[in-house]
């Protein structure tokens, strides 16, 4: 698969609002803050809005420690239920079903955990990068179909 420019473009203009992580292990809930603003300007639904903080308290989140990722739904549904939204966990989803969630208005672009195989895969493919696992908070047409997320 090739990335087009236009995939690239649209990709920096999704994120381009989006919030940095304050600390290197606060990347869960910065994740959520981005997707669900982001939704929440599409959907004009301001009970979407949570603070980093409010979301790194839902997940447990310590600085040095990162956040749990166990029981989202459990974590997170009580801070969007009153919006008629709730957490939707998948596994295994490859990179058509993660272009449909993206293309859909009425979802949040995924947050995708990425195994470590990804990273060591990658990494042999690129000397200008060296990834490391973590979540990713971008679209997912940014990275090659076929990916275990």
């Amino acid at each position: 698969m090739t990335i087009t420019n236009e995939d690239r473009k649209r990709c920096q203009t999704t994120v381009t609002d989006f919030h940095t992580q304050h600390e290197p292990d606060s990347c869960f809930p910065t994740a959520l803050k981005n997707v669900l603003d982001d939704l929440a300007d599409r959907r004009d639904e301001s009970a979407l809005r949570h603070s980093v903080s409010d979301l790194g308290d839902a997940l447990d989140y310590v600085e040095n420690r990162a956040s749990a990722s166990d029981r989202l739904a459990a974590r997170i549904d009580p801070l969007i239920e009153g919006a008629g939204y709730e957490v939707n966990h998948m596994t295994g989803v490859g990179y058509e079903q993660l272009q449909t969630i993206i293309e859909s208005d009425d979802r949040s672009l995924p947050i995708c955990e990425f195994h470590e195989q990804y990273f060591e895969d990658i990494s042999q493919h690129t000397n200008e990068y060296t990834p490391e696992p973590g979540l990713v908070d971008l679209p997912a047409n940014s990275y090659p179909p076929g990916l275990p997320v």
